[in-house]
């Protein structure tokens, strides 16, 4: 699942910022945005010393005022312990109370700390609950995490179609995440949602979203010509690009189009070097590869040893980032 967001939100200050008295006298008369800048300008140390209780306090009358930033910034800063002594409980006292009041993150990152149970009890059913407040104020994360929790049963009862539904949300505000993972509920072979042609569409719309995996899946759908007309130029560039990002799996595929010589010229040393290109950055197959052939071997691979590896050949699956 996606990480916290713990950046402190420091706006920009209002016409009347410099004159600190003014700016006070507002915020005494209730004005939430003068509570909340008092609070920004004791934090940076503008026009005032730095002091993180005078910090606390105006984000505090802030948030009490009704201003969902001085809520959420609160949160922050009893999250990470700057400027408060260390408090998951009053963390998530003002995500919900950010939430409450419309902000997306505050009910993103109170999603977060029940779904990881950090310093708090787990509880997956409020992490969905908050995820999807945090989804329907337009936070694509949460539509993503909430579309995850959907697919595998976490803390709900599964349901591809829910998930489908907030993918598609997700994508749909172009975020890569959820193109990616719509195409594979339309990938999976057991799936009652499997359409090749959706799948590729929806791994094209991940790639050019700039989702790696998405474009390493749309390379795999080129090669097997999968929903797709075979191609296996645009396989092995999708494949390349990867490879040369530092990606395994596509360093392996890559290897995997040598050897097999299918729509390029076979060329078993190149193979060799790809593999170990993917061992190095962790691909066991890669490792099992090159741990029972050398250089000299691997231009003896016979079509058993071809087959084999197909059977390992990697396609990637679901998946949530941390």
């Amino acid at each position: 699942l996606t990480q916290y967001i713990v950046i402190l939100l420091i706006l920009c200050i209002p016409i009347h910022a410099n004159d600190i008295n003014k700016t006070k006298m507002m915020c005494e008369g209730g004005d939430s945005r003068s509570c909340f800048f008092m609070g920004i300008k004791y934090n940076i140390g503008e026009d005032v010393k730095i002091n993180t209780k005078q910090t606390i306090k105006y984000f505090n009358l802030s948030c009490r005022a009704g201003d969902a930033m001085g809520c959420y910034d609160l949160g922050i800063m009893y999250d990470l312990g700057v400027g408060a002594e260390q408090n998951n409980y009053k963390a998530i006292e003002f995500y919900d109370k950010a939430c409450k009041i419309g902000h997306s993150m505050g009910c993103y990152n109170a999603g977060m700390k029940y779904d990881k149970g950090e310093g708090i009890k787990q509880d997956l059913f409020k992490a969905a609950k908050y995820f999807l407040l945090a989804c329907e104020a337009g936070d694509t994360s949460s539509c993503i995490n909430l579309g995850a929790k959907y697919d595998t049963g976490d803390g709900v009862e599964q349901d591809f179609l829910m998930a489908t539904k907030y993918y598609m949300q997700a994508c749909q505000r172009k975020d890569a995440m959820g193109c990616y993972n719509l195409g594979i509920m339309h990938d999976r072979e057991e799936s009652i949602l499997r359409d090749k042609f959706k799948a590729v569409k929806y791994f094209s719309q991940a790639c050019k979203g700039g989702d790696r995996n998405g474009c390493l899946n749309l390379g795999f759908k080129y090669d097997k010509g999968e929903g797709v007309a075979q191609n296996y130029v645009k396989a092995m560039q999708l494949y390349t690009q990867a490879c040369e990002d530092g990606d395994a799996i596509g360093c392996y595929n890559l290897g995997h189009m040598y050897i097999r010589g299918e729509g390029i010229e076979k060329d078993t040393i190149k193979a060799f070097r790809y593999f170990t290109q993917a061992c190095n950055v962790g691909d066991i197959n890669s490792c099992y590869v090159i741990g029972i052939l050398n250089e000299e071997d691997i231009r003896k691979v016979d079509n058993d040893m071809v087959y084999n590896l197909d059977n390992n050949y990697v396609k990637l699956n679901i998946k949530s980032s941390d």
